[in-house]
């Protein structure tokens, strides 16, 4: 049993996804028979009455749509009637039952912020296949006959040029490694965010293999990018 699913931020046939009752509730509901609560992606509500009619049953991040300013003057004309908050509210509920969140369910063991070594190490063995994962998801667009590098370590300065091939300006753990700022992108922002344990660049595993690289990660400006492109034997 799904006990949550989250309705995606873009439009379908010209509406917002969470906001859309045939996708919400004659798809998910009647015909797939989902009994949980449907949640928004950050900020994909953008209307208290679009949405509670829709069937979404809970917003986030919380932007006031089902608040009370905004849902009681909607429920005393009648627009958004009593039945519907009443459903809303049992199918945020229904999963709490369900997983027995009201009897001896597990107490929390991390927090978000909270990165100190006592906590549950989950990850065993998980970088193995990620690395994998990671290896076999490189596509080469075009290869000049360049590749592969063949040259010994330290005989040759290998050049890696764009904001991706470094670390981010933040640190290794900052927002800016998270999103699309600057740096080499090892993870996704929001859902997909993670803690490092490390990190290995483009760039710094060329540096590792072949001694010499040229590392220029400023993608706009050009004319010393001319400069960086011009002390490496290979880029």
């Amino acid at each position: 049993n799904i006990s949550s699913i989250m309705c995606s931020l873009n439009r379908v046939n010209n509406q917002y996804a969470c906001g859309s009752s045939y996708l919400l509730n004659t798809v998910l509901r009647d015909h797939y028979k989902f009994q949980g609560f449907i949640v928004s992606d950050w900020n994909g509500c953008h209307g208290t009455v679009e949405c509670a009619r829709g069937g979404l049953d809970m917003t986030q991040p919380d932007q006031g749509w089902y608040s009370d300013t905004n849902l009681q003057p909607l429920i005393s004309n009648g627009t958004v009637p009593t039945s519907l908050i009443n459903k809303l509210a049992i199918n945020v509920l229904t999963p709490w039952y369900m997983l027995g969140q009201d009897q001896s369910y597990p107490a929390l063991t991390m927090d978000w912020g909270d990165r100190a070594p006592a906590q549950p190490y989950v990850r065993k063995n998980h970088h193995i296949i990620a690395r994998q994962i990671a290896g076999e998801s490189i596509v080469m667009l075009k290869n000049n006959g360049v590749l592969p590098l063949t040259f010994s370590r330290g005989s040759r300065r290998v050049g890696v040029y764009g904001s991706s091939s470094g670390y981010p300006s933040g640190g290794l753990n900052s927002q800016s490694a998270q999103k699309y700022e600057d740096g080499s992108l090892g993870m996704g922002w929001g859902s997909g965010t993670a803690w490092y344990p490390y990190y290995i660049t483009p760039a710094a595993a060329l540096q590792s293999v072949f001694g010499l690289t040229v590392n220029f990660t400023n993608n706009w400006n050009i004319a010393a990018a001319r400069t960086a492109v011009q002390q490496a034997d290979v880029a």
